[in-house]
């Protein structure tokens, strides 16, 4: 019986694979574990057969199903998007078995492993999610570096605002010819780091300094119609709107500003934190 149960698991029938999932549910003891385990592992498998024996993995009350999914997370022989949800599963279960496991997976040649990673580190202690989030701002990846703004912004990073805005710095300013033409990768990344610098904005007088190569950045996405897209998901104009009304502007840049007051089609969010910006620039 588990043998079929096994076969359809890693079939591509959605019923016959809603099925055996239920069915090893009921039979999830350390043989059976084992077996999703192999399903999990085999890149035949049809992905959501993957991720149903991962599911199951996570959700036993065996004690070797942390063990399962931290082999699975480490095996680079493993299908890309099975190794990510084992990290996802283990950061659930057993954030301490991830932990041990970290330092190999942040070195990890997969860059989904690496920015999976990143975005699980807020379980992990504080000082370790802050070097991982450190790390993942220098890294090769664009998955990885937004991947970073996640632990920021749950954690409240402060430390990291002279490398998270030494990352924003690096990226293009061209905005709109990227996202007219369908291309959201490179706007979704400096929405992501911008969520995290954001969340660690405060009035003091180092995050000021720290920001201020970055001010006229800040005041063109406040301005930029392709920077607020609410139904896409992309915040970058709000986030830096918000940004510049807890730092203000140098005096240069009040115009820029006052710009963005006189257009009509500006959002009311972005609106109001600009006003408050004017206010702040103005003290």
């Amino acid at each position: 019986m588990l043998d079929d149960l096994i076969a359809q698991l890693r079939g591509a029938d959605g019923l016959e694979r809603a099925e055996a999932s239920n069915r090893l549910k009921e039979l999830a003891d350390s043989q059976t574990l084992a077996r999703l385990a192999e399903v999990a592992r085999d890149p035949e498998a049809d992905p959501l057969g993957r991720r149903d024996a991962i599911h199951l993995i996570a959700g036993a009350q065996e004690p070797d199903a942390g063990a399962l999914l931290r082999g699975l997370a480490l095996d680079a022989r493993a299908p890309s998007d099975a190794r990510c949800r084992a990290i996802v599963a283990l950061a659930g279960r057993e954030p301490a078995a991830l932990d041990a496991a970290a330092d190999a997976l942040a070195r990890d040649r997969d860059a989904a492993v690496r920015a999976t990673l990143v975005t699980q580190a807020g379980r992990l202690p504080r000082e370790r999610a802050e070097a991982f989030a450190r790390g993942a701002l220098a890294d090769e990846s664009r998955d990885v570096r937004s991947a970073a703004g996640l632990p920021i912004q749950q954690l409240r990073l402060a430390t990291l605002v002279g490398p998270l805005v030494a990352a924003i710095a690096k990226l293009p300013l061209e905005l709109g010819a990227e996202v007219n033409g369908g291309n959201w990768a490179r706007a979704e990344e400096e929405d992501a780091l911008l969520r995290g610098l954001r969340a660690v904005a405060s009035d003091e007088p180092d995050f000021r300094r720290a920001v201020t190569p970055i001010l006229a950045r800040l005041v063109a996405r406040a301005a930029s119609v392709w920077a607020y897209d609410a139904e896409q998901g992309l915040l970058t104009g709000r986030d830096a709107a918000e940004v510049l009304a807890v730092t203000g502007v140098e005096r240069g840049q009040i115009a820029g500003l006052e710009a963005i007051l006189r257009d009509p089609a500006v959002e009311p969010v972005i609106r109001h934190a600009i006003v408050e910006a004017l206010a702040r620039s103005r003290q």
